[in-house]
């Protein structure tokens, strides 16, 4: 008995082992070839007139307009924040693209503005994931600035190209409400969400990325505005 037990345990070892490499070799296969296959884009139905705004801030004709290349910019009402942009963005992604909830296994998402600083926005998210039955889901928040959304879809192509990658959709996520202080970069606020799944074989992939990243503590603004209602 001892000994059939050992054989069984070889064996499941072996099997282990086995899939570990074959894991391995899809995503070296799917090195570069890895991509963008859908978009969804939610924004607020509320904005502001970059024009008006000129005016009211007593700013230059075209300081916005031109200068930032905006013509108007959303805004959130009381009932909207960045879990619930993230979760119109996912949920239009699977619905309007015809993604089956439990072919995601890797959800990523980027922001720089919880709404609840005790967890992330990801684990709202899987709320509505496991409503469908989806429990098995890997990923975590990017807390930054800008590079929030653009780190949480670099997870999303690091991981498909991985031994960790079990032939599932990665889908990244990025939404964000940011107002800033008054005439200083508060043209520059506004809100919106953006959903997109990534796999191999896109039209067109990312290509062959080059290894580096360059990171700098510097100043740039502050944030948050402590005093918003968002």
């Amino acid at each position: 008995q001892k000994k059939t037990k050992k054989n069984k345990n070889d064996s499941n070892k072996k099997d282990r082992y086995s899939q570990r490499r074959h894991r391995c070799a899809m995503g070296e296969q799917h090195r570069g070839t890895v991509g963008i296959h859908a978009l969804e884009v939610y924004t607020p139905p509320f904005y502001v007139d970059q024009q008006e705004l000129e005016a009211h801030d007593g700013a230059s004709t075209g300081k916005y307009t031109i200068g930032i290349g905006q013509r108007s910019m959303s805004v959130c009402n009381e009932r909207e924040d960045t879990v619930s942009m993230a979760l119109t963005v996912l949920d239009r992604l699977l619905e309007r693209h015809h993604i089956d909830p439990c072919t995601i296994g890797k959800l990523e998402v980027g922001t720089e503005t919880l709404v609840d600083m005790s967890k992330s926005v990801k684990s709202a998210l899987m709320g509505f994931l496991n409503e469908r039955h989806n429990y098995n889901v890997e990923g975590a928040d990017s807390l930054n600035a800008c590079y929030g959304g653009p780190a949480a879809m670099l997870r999303c192509v690091d991981w498909v190209e991985s031994s960790s990658w079990d032939g599932r959709w990665a889908v990244a996520v990025a939404a964000d409400v940011a107002r800033y202080e008054e005439a200083c970069a508060w043209a520059t606020g506004g809100g919106g969400g953006v959903a997109n799944p990534l796999g191999p074989h896109p039209p067109p992939p990312f290509g062959a990325r080059a290894p580096g990243s360059l990171s700098a503590h510097v100043v740039g603004f502050f944030k948050p505005f402590f005093f918003s209602p968002l």
